[in-house]
């Protein structure tokens, strides 16, 4: 290895391919610290590059630190190694030849959706930018660092309110909004989140089905396991169940990478689990989230949704208020946000979300709008 990266220094050529890269290549071969699974790399990956340094810098990401390993999934992305989407099968192991296309959709549905490239935020590749800049400057010029610690502390401030903004798109990608084809067809979606509840959830059900609306259900997925009947009864009725999270902590927007993938994964299992078809979408509990929370959405083949307008239906009793905010400036391609799970209840004990669902519906029908899930209005899915 010393051979080799002193011939490149010195002749200013790109050095070859030594037993070092191949050790580096089958290393991040062999599984993905952040996802646990394979990765297929390119031979463009296999080679070093023009000045050999990219081995020194291989052997300190693969250090055991912490700080090396969110390096070494960054190098990782940028030298485009690509997810698997399907697990290895075991060599020489039979194969069914004549499986059904029914049963080979089923399989798919259960794997749910195959994880996608990612590509940091422009935010996020300036910020990066920022800190080596700001490294540099405070080294070469030690007098400088209360302007570069300034500056790092504005980018920070300017992180942690974005992580505070549900329908910021300054972390990452941010549907706040249906796609432009589903809003010519007048369609808009309503979202339930926080549920399932045996209560309120059925009497949602019964309203949706009078009005003959479709909508996407966020779905805890401890609430899911615990009554499973009902999340099934979601699926049956042609709506969609999406993942909110395994538990819906108060902490999740201060989260690592580790712990947002448990709780993202946990849920999907669950849901997949019962209803037979994963999540393609995902709501942060309380709208919060972090920088990391975008790399992870991708790994679990997810896409973050907020909205468009809320009602404040778990705070406010007032029926009218709610409808009021639901309503003012609606179009078609808006994301409305209700509760199912934790609605607030007027002094009779009545959800305020029963009470708001079905003036909404008749304004809905009456605008010429049309309530649609979110995998129907996606593309995720075909409308039945």
């Amino acid at each position: 290895m010393a051979s080799a990266l002193g011939k490149a220094r010195a002749g200013g050529r790109a050095c070859r391919p030594t037993a070092d890269h191949d050790d580096i290549a089958r290393s991040v071969s062999d599984g993905c610290w952040l996802c646990g699974g394979r990765h297929s790399i390119s031979a463009r990956t296999r080679t070093p590059h023009a000045r050999g340094d990219s081995t020194i810098l291989d052997r300190a990401l693969y250090s055991h630190c912490r700080l090396a390993r969110e390096w070494r999934q960054w190098l990782c992305n940028n030298r485009r190694v690509t997810p698997i989407a399907r697990p290895p099968t075991t060599p020489n192991a039979p194969t069914n030849a004549s499986a059904s296309p029914r049963a080979s959709e089923l399989a798919t549905r259960q794997l749910g959706p195959a994880a996608r490239s990612w590509r940091p935020a422009l935010a996020l590749r300036l910020s990066a930018v920022l800190h080596a800049g700001g490294a540099i400057t405070a080294i070469a010029e030690p007098e400088s660092w209360p302007l570069v610690v300034s500056a790092l502390a504005a980018n920070h401030a300017l992180f942690v309110g974005a992580s505070l903004s549900p329908r910021s798109r300054l972390l990452g990608e941010n549907i706040v909004r249906l796609p432009e084809g589903a809003a010519r067809r007048g369609d808009v979606a309503l979202t339930f989140d926080d549920g399932p509840d045996p209560d309120v959830t059925p009497r949602v059900l019964q309203l949706l089905d009078t009005h003959g609306a479709k909508a996407s259900f966020f779905c805890i997925g401890e609430r899911a396991a615990a009554f499973p009947e009902l999340v099934r009864d979601i699926a049956r009725r042609g709506h969609s169940v999406e993942n909110h999270s395994e538990r819906h902590s108060t902490r999740f927007g201060w989260y690592g990478a580790g712990a947002l993938r448990r709780e993202l994964e946990g849920a999907q299992a669950i849901i997949a689990g019962i209803t037979g078809r994963a999540p393609a979408f995902f709501r942060a509990p309380f709208g919060t989230r972090n920088p990391l929370l975008d790399l992870v959405l991708a790994r679990c083949g997810l896409r973050l949704v907020s909205w468009t307008r809320r009602g404040y239906d778990t705070v406010d009793t007032s029926a009218t208020r709610v409808l009021h905010r639901l309503l003012k400036g609606l179009a078609a391609g808006d994301v409305l946000l209700l509760h199912d799970g934790v609605s607030a209840r007027a002094r009779r004990g009545a959800p305020t979300v029963l009470a708001v669902l079905p003036e909404l519906l008749d304004r809905l029908s009456a605008h010429g709008l049309k309530s649609v899930s979110l995998a129907v209005a996606c593309g995720e899915r075909s409308a039945d």
